[in-house]
């Protein structure tokens, strides 16, 4: 393993050219390119100008642009980094980038506001359990997080990305939140199996077309704050495998339950006026005639005419503005004493 640092400016990053690598920071060009388990280093001697990422894959140590002056073009290329860290510079990158992290040593992942990283992927050998670290907060907008093996730590921070994928598989891997947020479009356990989501106090948020939990197998989802704002008219079907949430806000669609639920604290299903629609959502089973259990110890909540269906409440729920859809167990539907409540009316 050595250190390269690149040199000289403008120039193209692939197996071949050389000029622009040297042994240190400034020095003459003409090492050997950076190859697996090399540490590479832009810097303020790197030289104005452009390094363009050729299409060649390419495996290092680490990535440091601390303080780089050359700007690096990504040009949607593919970078597998295999023993430390990667550490970018916003305003010095370019283009798109797909990483790939397959170190045995924890590795953490610092973005520096740059977003146009498009995938993220956790990998390494069979039984990797170090973990990938989040550096700071990750916005990727259409991009996805790939967690193949191991453990992906939010480490606090904020991230915001299309998909949180668990990929296929048996392998042994985790998503930690700490303290942090998830903000994402799509949570798929996908089939794969063997994975745990450890929550601390952080929230999972959901906004967008599509979004849903789902497939969801042999997986501890965390007992953390879901606040979830699907599509209009799209809906979100949860599986939790017989989870425990701490509070599920659900605005904008209805609520499909795939397994039993329970929720330590609120569960609020309303409605949201969009531009083009209003829409008015439902409580019910994902499988009609088949009733769903469902646990709330804190505050119950619809909107107006929200239908509820197939579901058997472990404690008595009361439902002021829900329609009874039917094959429901131990929930109260008391419109007029939410009537009189709201005027203030003795009871």
């Amino acid at each position: 393993m050595v250190t390269r640092y690149w040199v000289g400016g403008t120039g193209t990053w692939n197996n071949t050219n050389l000029a622009n690598w040297s042994t240190s920071s400034g020095g003459a060009g003409g090492a050997s390119f950076p190859v697996a388990g090399d540490d590479v280093i832009f810097d303020a001697n790197s030289g104005g100008g452009t390094c363009t990422k050729a299409a060649t894959a390419l495996n290092i140590g680490s990535l440091d642009m601390t303080g780089s002056t050359t700007t690096i073009a990504w040009a949607s290329r593919t970078m597998t980094v295999d023993t430390g860290n990667v550490k970018l510079v916003a305003v010095m990158c370019s283009g798109s980038v797909l990483f790939t992290f397959t170190g045995t040593v924890d590795q953490t992942f610092t973005s520096g506001g740059f977003q146009g990283v498009t995938q993220i992927v956790r990998g390494g050998a069979s039984g990797t359990t170090q973990k990938l670290i989040l550096g700071d907060n990750l916005t990727m907008g259409s991009g996805t997080v790939t967690l193949n093996r191991a453990i992906f730590d939010l480490n606090g921070k904020t991230l915001v990305c299309n998909t949180m994928d668990f990929g296929t598989g048996a392998i042994s891997r985790s998503l930690v939140f700490g303290t942090g947020t998830l903000n994402c479009n799509l949570f798929n356990g996908g089939s794969g199996t063997n994975y745990t989501v450890s929550a601390g106090s952080g929230t999972l948020t959901m906004t967008g077309g599509g979004a849903q939990v789902s497939t969801i197998s042999s997986v501890s989802l965390p007992p953390t704050t879901y606040i979830i704002t699907p599509a209009l008219g799209v809906g979100l079907t949860m599986n939790m495998s017989g989870g425990t949430v701490a509070s599920l806000v659900v605005s904008g669609a209805g609520l499909s339950l795939a397994s039993n639920l329970v929720v330590t604290g609120t569960l609020s299903v309303t409605s949201e006026l969009g531009l083009s629609a209003f829409s008015i959502p439902s409580l019910k089973s994902s499988v009609g005639g088949t009733q769903r259990t469902l646990t709330v110890n804190g505050k119950f909540e619809t909107s107006n005419y929200c239908p509820i269906v197939d579901i058997n409440a472990v404690t008595r729920l009361h439902s002021y503005v829900g329609n009874d859809g039917g094959n429901n167990t131990n929930i109260v539907f008391n419109k007029l004493l939410g009537v009189q409540s709201l005027l203030g009316v003795g009871m």
